[in-house]
């Protein structure tokens, strides 16, 4: 339930979402990586070592292989915003009207609330969805052909809303750095990461979901996308693990179970607003 605070923290264009909890996930992945790495260094540096009868015992290549894991973990976090739309299949609008229309709808929420026009691409699906990315200083906004053409204008704008709120919230900034590393364990697992809906990820999507209220010109019109959402039979796919592991930063996480259900609580917490 929302409180009189926090009510007023949104309308005054604030996020409920405290950034702490990415920069925590953040240094949690990448410290995984870097234990992982870590530990496969070990392990060969040990097996080197007893193949070529070095003199070195094996707790002597701890701090080499520490080294080696901390540099590779270091390394993936810098390209981790070359990489963020890695196995997206998204193209430029082709349609200059469908363009026209979604570019001035963004314009108007950008100026509103002074963050720079992002650039605007689409994905081949009927499904309705939404997310953006953050590649190097870029912001990139992908939306379905079905997002495009069956939500009316305030429903357009409620979705890039959303997207806007993670943009000005710094959200976006610390997706970019986490989905290198989630795309990685989704291809380590062959697709089978991420499986369900975690608490964490349900309350994050339901509090972006609230960060938007702020921006768009009628909030109502997110409450219609969602029920539309659970309404509508036809599923984003996202093809390949590494798309896969993208899945959790969607306007309806495809490919998670739990998704479709989350939709009844994010409906109501709206309502309730």
């Amino acid at each position: 339930m929302l409180d009189v605070t926090d009510r007023t923290t949104i309308w005054g264009g604030g996020s409920l979402y405290q950034l702490w909890h990415k920069r925590l996930q953040v240094l949690v992945a990448y410290s995984i990586v870097a234990a992982v790495v870590s530990l496969i260094a070990w392990i060969v540096l040990v097996v080197l070592a007893t193949v070529v009868s070095s003199p070195r015992d094996a707790v002597e290549n701890v701090p080499i292989a520490v080294l080696i894991g901390i540099v590779v973990s270091a390394t993936l976090l810098a390209f981790s915003r070359w990489s963020a739309t890695l196995g997206i299949s998204s193209m430029p609008l082709s349609d200059e009207v469908a363009e026209a229309r979604v570019r001035t709808i963004l314009e108007s929420i950008c100026t509103q609330v002074g963050v720079s026009m992002p650039e605007i691409a689409q994905m081949d699906s009927p499904a309705i969805e939404v997310a953006s990315f953050t590649k190097l200083r870029t912001q990139l906004i992908v939306l379905s052909q079905g997002a495009i053409s069956s939500l009316s204008t305030l429903e357009l704008e409620a979705v890039l809303a959303r997207e806007i709120a993670k943009v000005r919230s710094g959200l976006s900034n610390y997706d970019a750095y986490l989905l290198l590393p989630r795309k990685l364990l989704a291809f380590l697992t062959f697709g089978a990461y991420p499986e369900s809906m975690t608490l964490s990820l349900a309350q994050e999507v339901m509090l972006v979901d609230l960060a938007s209220l702020a921006i768009t010109r009628f909030p109502p019109s997110l409450i219609s996308v969602l029920k539309k959402l659970r309404e509508e039979e036809t599923f984003c796919e996202l093809k390949g693990a590494a798309a896969k592991g993208s899945s959790w930063i969607w306007l309806n996480p495809p490919m998670i179970s739990g998704s479709k259900t989350l939709l009844d609580d994010r409906i109501a917490q709206l309502e309730e607003w």
